[in-house]
C-alpha cells in the first residue's frame, strides 16, 4: 500500500489543479463574454434586462 499511496496522491492533485484550471478558463471565458454583451448592449443605446440577468446569474452563479 505504501508503494501506491504517492502515485495516487499524484493522480489526486493532479485532478485538483487541472478542474482548478479548468474553473479559471471558464470564468474567464464568461467574463470576456459578458463584457461584449455589455458594450454591445451599451452600443446600441438599450439597457436590455437580459444583460442585467445575465450578469447576476454569473455573480450567483461564482458565489456558489
Amino acid at each position: 500500500m505504501t508503494i501506491q499511496e504517492p502515485s495516487v496522491y499524484k493522480i489526486q492533485k493532479f485532478v485538483y489543479i487541472q478542474s482548478r484550471v479548468f474553473i479559471l478558463f471558464l470564468f474567464s471565458l464568461s467574463t470576456v463574454g459578458i463584457s461584449c454583451l455589455v458594450l454591445c448592449e451599451t452600443s446600441k443605446g438599450e439597457k436590455g434586462s437580459t444583460t442585467t440577468k445575465l450578469v447576476v446569474f454569473t455573480v450567483f452563479f461564482i458565489q456558489v
